[in-house]
């Protein structure tokens, strides 16, 4: 059905074509349409938007009535996942945030993008709410769901055939990909995986009716079918992008990695110019993989005490970037840690970009609001007066890329106001997409 959280007279409706519609009672649901953007939509632009963001950064208007003035407009806009991204960020509450998402996440112009989007709110739970929103399987990742954390009610039809349609990926890619699994049945029982999940759970008879479903999905680039994505997507959730022709922008948020891959990617950006040359450098011999020994050795030679003194922190790095378990770690698997600079990279335009709103394109004059005359700004400092200024979101990665000592300096800033004078060189590197080219998924 369309309608969706359907609400009469303060109760819930769980089935509206057996509810009687009454006059006597008020009446609240969601309407989440099954309508698509074509193959090829017309995207707005870059300039439009940012002039949009300029205007509803500057007004005094609550958050609710801004998201009132965009609502009427909102059908005749498509915009990518990287513009919606930026509208949701200015947003302070998470209410909003979550209202501005939903006004346009089914008419993205790039649906295979929407990680984008769901990475740019705050926490889990303001995901989980525009999905309540809009449908489970309207928003399944079924373009990018590496990283994301799963979580089904098999007892609810929708979710139960999501959860059958990441078996069936999983069940084409590799059934190993779906980890830490677990299935909690009504009475509280764990269910017991004995070889992980069952491929008929792939079906509509095979997977079970009840319980509550959790597990992640972990794929390397060569496992990948983007075949079998796109078919799903397009059969189940309504999607039709051109992935030949408009690609795909793989994505990893910083946010979604654990704390040690996350030292390990800053210390490869205070290496490298590009932090992927790691990986050039440790497979000097120019075979496409690396082994543990090989990586241990790299970092050794870097002189990365940290790893050399804690084998078992190292060996850590090397599995969450080994994605298929194969023992060594390729080219493409190593794509993980080019994917996080891209995230930070955007993280850091996006933050330039509100300020040059906030400070009328006067990176100097935001610098001093930042500051306060103190000539230094440590962590805590930034994030204050960011968000004092209206900034709403983590600052923690963006000053990691600048600071030295625990702090960022004049100097130290004027590496953020290069940036921001490379900032379309930047951005079009950041969102390219690649292609995917592939076979039928019946092949």
């Amino acid at each position: 059905s369309n309608i969706r959280n359907c609400v009469a007279g303060g109760a819930r409706v769980p089935l509206t074509t057996e509810w009687q519609l009454r006059g006597d009672i008020s009446l609240a649901f969601d309407f989440a349409s099954w309508r698509r953007p074509t193959a090829y939509p017309k995207v707005v632009s870059d300039d439009f938007w940012s002039a949009l963001l300029l205007t509803l950064s500057h007004t005094t208007c609550a958050s609710a009535d801004r998201l009132a003035a965009l609502r009427p407009v909102s059908h005749e806009l498509r915009p990518t996942a990287a513009q919606l991204r930026e509208l949701v960020g200015t947003f302070g509450d998470k209410h909003s945030r979550a209202e501005a998402a939903v006004m346009f996440a089914l008419r993205l112009a790039d649906p295979q993008n929407t990680k984008l989007v769901r990475n740019r709110l705050l926490d889990r739970g303001e995901w989980a709410a525009v999905r309540a929103r809009v449908g489970n399987l309207a928003l399944l990742p079924a373009f990018q769901p590496e990283d994301c954390p799963f979580e089904f009610d098999l007892g609810i039809r929708e979710e139960r055939i999501a959860a059958m349609v990441m078996v069936q990926i999983a069940s084409r890619e590799k059934i190993e990909n779906i980890r830490n699994e677990e299935l909690i049945l009504p009475d509280e029982i764990p269910f017991k995986f004995e070889q992980g999940v069952p491929i008929p759970w792939g079906t509509v008879e095979g997977i079970p009716t009840e319980g509550r479903l959790t597990f992640t999905y972990v794929c390397g680039p060569e496992d990948r079918s983007a075949a079998c994505r796109r078919d799903v997507a397009r059969k189940f959730c309504g999607w039709q992008p051109d992935l030949e022709k408009e690609g795909v922008c793989w994505w990893t948020s910083l946010s979604e990695v654990p704390e040690s891959l996350l030292d390990f990617f800053f210390a490869c950006v205070r290496a490298f110019p590009d932090p992927a040359e790691f990986f050039s450098v440790a497979d000097d011999k120019k075979q496409g993989n690396v082994s543990y020994a090989v990586f241990a050795a790299a970092v050794a030679k870097f002189g990365w005490e940290k790893y050399v003194d804690d084998l078992e922190l190292s060996k850590e790095v090397f599995r969450e970037l080994d994605r298929n378990a194969a023992g060594q770690i390729s080219r493409g698997e190593f794509g993980r840690i080019s994917q996080m600079w891209k995230d930070l990279r955007l993280m850091t335009l996006e933050f330039l970009s509100f300020l040059d709103r906030a400070c009328a394109g006067d990176l100097d004059e935001a610098w001093e609001r930042l500051d306060g005359g103190r000539g230094s700004m440590s962590l805590q400092v930034l994030q204050s007066a960011a968000q004092q200024l209206g900034f709403f979101g983590s600052v923690s990665s963006i000053f990691r890329l600048v600071e030295q000592g625990g702090a960022i300096t004049a100097e130290g800033w004027q590496s953020f106001k290069a940036i921001w004078q490379d900032r379309a060189k930047i951005r079009s590197e950041v969102l390219a997409g690649t292609p995917e080219r592939a076979k039928k998924a019946e092949d």
